[in-house]
């Protein structure tokens, strides 16, 4: 009889002696690495929970030395609404990138950009006629910021230095009366859609603002980024002048 487990088991020969032996082992082994993960898991849920803590603390702390308390109920209440949302990361957030060759980060970059740049028709046109052009672009120009829901992407009256594409998530979009002569305006930004792309081209101050409605995965794109960019690209450079003028 062998009792390397709770209960015991009858076995009647060598085969049955080996063959049941192993099957304690393996199950030694799944029992052994699934309570290693589960307590792994619990350490790192515990440590997540005393960052959050002691960053409410410092919150805390920070509001009543600067003498703010009349907005603390609010300040506080949106840190522990965002502190427990999952948001999609951005490349600043994955360490292991910074091991990538610039010539594949390029290609990383320019694959998870293309979906997005190809619903513009420009962009579209750059793709088909110099892709090293919209390598270069993706390398230099590009910034992916995350905003959740409320943050502003830009105010009105600020100089327009950008173009903003909606990779994913909702913006609403105000055009300010102050601004321009006109009744106040809001419209609903889906994703797939942009904003400003005067900005690459002349320039422009913002006559309105735009605000996630929801958690939003935004593509900046540089004006002085893409004139870069198009700089010893000849024929590039004149498709978009013409694109420009009309």
């Amino acid at each position: 009889q062998l009792m390397l487990v709770g209960g015991e088991i009858d076995v009647h020969n060598s085969f049955e002696r080996i063959f049941t032996v192993f099957i304690q082992i393996v199950g030694m082994i799944a029992g052994s690495t699934l309570v290693s993960f589960l307590s792994a898991k619990m350490v790192e849920w515990q440590m997540a929970m005393r960052d959050n803590k002691k960053s409410r603390r410092m919150l805390r702390q920070f509001l009543r030395e600067n003498n703010v308390m009349r907005f603390a109920v609010r300040i506080q209440q949106q840190v522990v609404e965002r502190q427990t949302q999952m948001h999609r990361l951005v490349e600043d957030e994955v360490p292991a990138l910074r091991l990538l060759s610039n010539s594949l980060l390029q290609e990383l970059r320019y694959e998870m950009y293309r979906p997005t740049f190809s619903q513009h028709p420009l962009f579209r046109v750059w793709m088909r006629t110099d892709r090293k052009m919209v390598l270069r672009l993706c390398n230099e120009s590009l910034d992916v910021v995350m905003h959740r829901a409320q943050d502003h992407v830009f105010h009105a009256g600020y100089r327009a230095e950008d173009m903003y594409f909606l990779v994913t998530g909702t913006l609403s979009y105000t055009q300010d009366s102050d601004f321009f002569n006109c009744e106040v305006i809001t419209e609903q930004v889906d994703s797939n859609h942009w904003l400003c792309e005067a900005a690459l081209w002349v320039e422009w101050t913002h006559v309105g603002k735009a605000e996630a409605e929801t958690d939003c995965q935004v593509l900046r794109v540089s004006a002085e980024g893409v004139v870069r960019a198009l700089e010893g690209h000849r024929f590039v450079r004149e498709i978009t002048v013409d694109y420009c003028r009309q």
